[in-house]
């Protein structure tokens, strides 16, 4: 007859379950599914009035995919595509502090494209990544919002990658080490 919120501060669940079994109440465990892998992995960022004056849009960005490739290679998955969003201010003179789509409903534009096969290296997805933000952002206009995710992922297969079309000709298993290390660098030491 204690108090059950008692029991379970002073003892925790397992003596509340074998009170109400004792009492002949049904109480069951509810088991939790196991968590399904991520569909996607991806990053944004409301970008402020100084980060446009200070030139710093190209490297903001840049830090959102790299977190975004160190988040997909933790869950152990390569990416089949990049999907890159971008919102512009109103206009270079306007005053006002606020990015335009917290103010009038997102008015952001997004391209996405497939890569010919999975990858996970920071240099194929860097490359995807900023192709796609070439094609929205000509860098005249001030920069309010920045996205990139990427999805369809997929877990390795164990095969030898060949090279993303719009990367370097470096040796896939080169890069693939070199990115390894990077993220084991990053670890250590932090960004």
């Amino acid at each position: 007859r204690y108090p059950s919120e008692n029991l379970i501060r002073l003892c925790g669940k397992d003596l509340y379950f074998l009170q109400m079994g004792l009492q002949g109440l049904e109480t069951r465990r509810i088991e939790g599914r196991p968590p399904e892998a991520p569909k996607s992995v991806g990053h944004s960022y409301s970008v402020p009035r100084r980060v446009n004056a200070d030139g710093n849009v190209l490297s903001v960005f840049m830090k959102l995919v790299e977190k975004a490739g160190r988040r997909l290679r933790m869950l152990d998955r390569y990416a089949n595509g990049v999907s890159v969003t971008v919102s512009l201010h109103a206009d270079k003179t306007s005053t006002q502090a606020e990015p335009v789509f917290f103010l009038r409903g997102f008015d952001g534009q997004s391209r996405s494209a497939h890569f010919p096969e999975p990858i996970a290296d920071s240099f194929s997805l860097m490359d995807g990544a900023l192709a796609l933000l070439h094609e929205l952002w000509d860098g005249t206009r001030d920069v309010s919002f920045l996205a990139v995710t990427f999805f369809d992922l997929t877990p390795p297969r164990g095969q030898i990658a060949l090279t993303y079309a719009g990367t370097s000709s470096q040796d896939p298993r080169k890069k693939d080490r070199l990115t390894r290390a990077m993220d084991a660098v990053r670890d250590k030491y932090g960004n």
